[in-house]
């Protein structure tokens, strides 16, 4: 028979890959012949790739019928080899876990299990003889596309061409079939270089990376994490979150960003240990700057924002007061935006913005909720929480709640044991004082319509009983003192209490709960973040006989709790928290069933990168002299403190340091100050007036003069060096940066900005306004390069580069931007006179929302810096950290001064401030 055989368009992507990329000649068709009666057979290798999978399981069938084919295992060497007759054109392969199967995870760099259940599968047509494909994340996701473009329990075959097509548009992979360089240790992924093969593979240890940064350090299995939540999200055809439940091990909002990202610190991080594990810093280098010209680009669907409410404050005003309403999908122009009180009456508004709308509470409003309508979206939404009307004088108004009897109170006469906690009128403070106290409800007298209740000693009168729920087991008291009211519950046979600003003091007082277990409903309560890291969905089974659901919370992030609104009873078993709902914190919930007398297990949920305090600090042996500190950095094995009037150097890991002085340099003998100070992780770069040198061992040389082509030359009879004052270094993405001011031709003072990739050839660029005695900082990824300049006349200018300095473009801010900048998840930080803000590309500025933050926090903090995925500062002598910047958890004792840099070197904790000052952390 005579046969012709022709290739078929196909690519590669995730874990469910389309077979179609082949070896050699692969893609040529070979010669027609003629056999009479021959079975013609062809061979198709398989190269399953998480890294390298070994000992796995590889079923091989034909994709037309689903039949099985063969069945094989990796072993050792991490591949597969079958023959397939020349009938069988369409193949599917499936990598199974289980039965000791395991795989080189490349994020955490070690061997892991497969488990059972866990599987990788790629589809392909089989053209050729002597065939290879590669099984990664990406074939699995084509294949998961596939089945959906297909339909539920139809055939696939038709639909790989255009799943595998989609799956390599998104990530930019010519071929996802292709195998990929299998990679078993960290020495062969430090070995990868640029072919296509290992290019591929360096995108599937970028995935695992993303995972890292995403999931945490404890996470022990990235890579796999990544390759199911990718391949259930596209399973749509598009990267936007979906098709997952639990965390997802990447940020929809900044995947693309961070996949470049990532691969050039996996790259970096590689040159910066070269020398102790025996990499080829050479290649290494090679790499990096063919990844810098060559970036790894993600296709990805921008997540929809949604128009909604996160919570209000204060929760209890009074009228003409201001109300801070928090949300998403809101319109910045406040005539689009309306809010309106329980009553109806619309609310003056005073300032929107995208997050926030700040209303006064009008007259006429009443306790209840409120409801706020975008009218460019033509959408309305109503908030969970109740706003409580506080009056300048007594009430007995329920409002939009029913009214009730004082016989009703009957049910909760007792006492209760409560916690004061002073300061906090509004719950979503924290604070500055708990303390134990008993509240009763007594002499409840229902034919006077009179009632006691008591705290610590103050007694009340009960104005109103209002229903605070779907029954009469959960009320409301209004008394006549302080504004206050009362939220009695009776429920599982056990009575509680809530309430605020009783005892004159302007106290909160709550319910001292009790750590029970929960028991006697059946089933599990389900806790999963949002995308966004900003609410928990919570989900838990039916109750046979229960009239509605109690959500009690509890949160803490590092050593500080957080405090939301009142959750109302729920007649559905679900439930969306978007109150006071923070990156980097730790949740308990815990639901009751009114009316079935049971409650479910609590459950605990991390937000994020949970935050967890640190290990108790020590201080390091300092023999040198400093009145400042100004910057912490480590490379080649050398840590390095920069300061006034000395550097200092530690060879040790931090724990003894000694003087590192830029002295003599030249023969000048002068010693000079290091007013900034950076490192690559092998060379460190510091700079101050006059003086700009480099050193890899704690002995410095100076660096060559920037060429600038308009350079004012010293004055006739005058030595040294003319006037450039370096003022800010840092190494991003592959490239040094170094900005500052000069004196020009004509005596004229102007700003320079500077990057070089060897630290000799440098570009420059030029701004006409004053440099030498402004404040810099510069922050970036491989994405953006930002400078920020606050000039000597006070000016903030923003200059930002998305070329690697090529070009620049200059801003000038009206926000008041100082200090240090840091980048967390591609977004940048920075702080300010007015608190803490962010921005996504250093041009358009946003106040970070300010929720939590430590009761001995007398202000934001400062000095921030991000490691392993958090926002690290300081405040008042200790160190505090957050997920997304909103809100601090603190993380530190009182460390007896203030903190001005903090780091991670080599699992040790490492901070400097204050006079000189350095402690530890193991």
């Amino acid at each position: 028979m005579n046969k012709n055989n022709t290739k078929n368009a196909l690519t590669t992507l995730s874990v469910a890959m389309l077979l179609v990329a082949c070896n050699g000649n692969d893609h040529d068709a070979p010669s027609s012949s003629t056999t009479n009666n021959a079975v013609t057979l062809k061979t198709l290798t398989i190269s399953p790739s998480l890294g390298k999978i070994l000992k796995a399981k590889v079923v091989l069938k034909n994709a037309t019928n689903n039949a099985p084919i063969g069945e094989q295992n990796t072993g050792s060497t991490g591949k597969v080899t079958f023959t397939i007759p020349s009938a069988v054109s369409t193949v599917i392969a499936e990598v199974q876990g289980g039965n000791g199967a395991q795989y080189f995870d490349e994020a955490t760099g070690k061997v892991v299990d497969l488990p059972a259940g866990s599987m990788l599968r790629a589809a392909t047509t089989v053209v050729a003889n002597n065939s290879e494909i590669g099984v990664t994340a990406l074939t699995e996701a084509a294949v998961k596309r596939a089945e959906t473009l297909a339909g539920a329990g139809n055939n696939i075959v038709s639909h790989l061409n255009a799943a595998k097509a989609q799956i390599e548009s998104a990530f930019g992979v010519t071929d996802i079939l292709k195998a990929p360089t299998l990679v078993g240790s960290q020495q062969e992924l430090a070995a990868l270089g640029s072919s296509a093969a290992e290019q591929y593979a360096l995108r599937l240890a970028t995935l695992a990376k993303v995972a890292q940064q995403q999931l945490g350090a404890t996470e022990t299995a990235p890579a796999l994490k990544v390759a199911q939540a990718i391949a259930n999200d596209l399973a749509d055809g598009d990267l936007d979150g979906s098709g997952n439940t639990g965390a997802l091990p990447y940020d929809v909002a900044t995947f693309a960003s961070q996949y470049q990202a990532q691969a050039l610190k996996l790259i970096q991080d590689f040159i910066a240990s070269a020398s102790q594990n025996g990499f080829d810093a050479a290649k290494l280098q090679a790499l990096l700057t063919f990844v810098q010209g060559n970036p790894l680009n993600l296709n990805i669907t921008p997540p929809a924002i949604v128009f909604a409410l996160t919570g209000f404050t204060p929760v209890t005003a009074q009228i003409g007061a201001e109300v801070t309403i928090t949300g998403t999908g809101f319109n910045a122009d406040k005539t689009k935006m309306s809010v309106q009180f329980a009553n109806s009456v619309v609310a003056e508004i005073i300032s929107a913005t995208a997050t926030s709308v700040v209303v006064k509470v009008p007259q006429g409003a009443v306790t209840g909720k409120l409801t706020v309508t975008n009218a460019a979206l033509n959408q309305t939404v109503t908030s969970l929480a109740v706003f409580v009307l506080a009056t300048s004088g007594n009430t007995a108004d329920c409002g939009q709640l029913p009214t009730l009897t004082f016989a009703d109170l009957l049910p909760f006469v007792d006492s209760y044991p409560v916690e004061i906690k002073n300061g906090a009128l509004d719950p979503l403070s924290p604070p500055t004082l708990v303390k134990a106290a008993t509240l009763q409800l007594m002499a409840v007298n229902p034919t006077a319509n009179s009632a006691l209740v008591k705290l610590n000693g103050a007694t009340a009168n009960v104005l109103s009983v209002c229903q605070n729920g779907d029954s009469k087991n959960n009320v409301i008291v209004n008394l006549d003192k302080n504004n206050a009211h009362v939220d009695f519950n009776l429920l599982n046979q056990q009575k509680t209490t809530n309430g605020v600003d009783f005892s004159g003091a302007g106290d909160f007082f709550a319910s001292k709960v009790t750590d029970t277990g929960g028991g006697g409903c059946t089933g599990t309560v389900t806790a999963t973040p949002n995308a966004n890291k900003d609410g928990i969905n919570l989900s838990w089974p039916a109750v046979t006989g229960a009239t509605s659901y109690r959500i009690n919370r509890t949160g803490k992030i590092g050593n500080t709790d957080i405090f939301g609104s009142l959750i109302p009873n729920q007649t559905v078993t679900n439930y969306s928290d978007t109150n006071t709902v923070y990156s980097g914190a730790m949740y308990q919930y815990e639901v009751l069933a009114n009316g079935a007398s049971c409650s479910f297990p609590k459950v605990s949920v991390e937000v994020g990168n949970p935050i967890a305090a640190l290990p108790s600090f020590s201080s390091s042996q300092v023999s040198a002299s400093f009145s400042s500190v100004v910057e912490l950095v480590t490379g080649n094995n050398l840590l390095m403190v920069a300061g006034t009037p000395a550097t200092a150097k530690s060879t040790d890991n931090g724990s003894t340091w000694t003087s590192a002085p830029i002295a003599n340099i030249n023969g000048s003998g002068v010693t000079f100050d290091v007013g900034t100070i950076a490192s690559d992780g092998t060379t460190i770069v510091g700079a101050n007036t006059f003086f700009f040198g480099k050193t890899t061992d704690g002995t410095w040389s100076t660096l060559a003069t920037l060429p600038f082509t308009d350079l004012q030359p010293l004055a006739q009879g005058f030595g040294g060096a003319p006037s450039v004052y370096y003022r800010a270094v840092k190494h991003i993405a592959g490239r040094w940066y170094v900005a500052g001011g000069y004196t020009a031709t004509g005596n004229i003072r102007k700003t320079f900005i500077a990057h070089s990739s060897d630290l000799s050839t440098w570009q420059v660029s030029t701004f006409d306004y004053q440099g030498e005695f402004s404040q810099f900082a510069i922050v970036g990824d491989a994405a953006k390069v930002l400078v920020r300049i606050r000039t000597s006349q006070n000016q903030v200018r923003l200059i930002a580069s998305t070329d690697n300095g090529s070009t620049w473009t200059d801003n000038q801010s009206t926000d008041d931007l100082n200090g240090r900048m840091t980048l967390l998840a591609g977004k940048i930080y920075s702080s300010s006179g007015l608190g803490l803000y962010s921005s996504n590309d250093g041009i358009t500025w946003q106040r970070v929302e300010e929720g939590t933050k430590p009761s001995q926090c007398s202000s934001m903090p400062s000095d921030i810096t991000t490691i392993n995925g958090l926002l690290y500062g300081f405040c008042d002598n200790r160190i505090v950290a957050s997920g997304d910047g909103r809100t601090w958890g603190l993380v530190s004792a009182d460390l007896g001064f203030r903190g001005r840099s903090l780091i991670r070197s080599n699992n040790r904790w490492i901070m400097a401030g204050g006079a000189g000052l350095i402690k530890i952390a193991d």
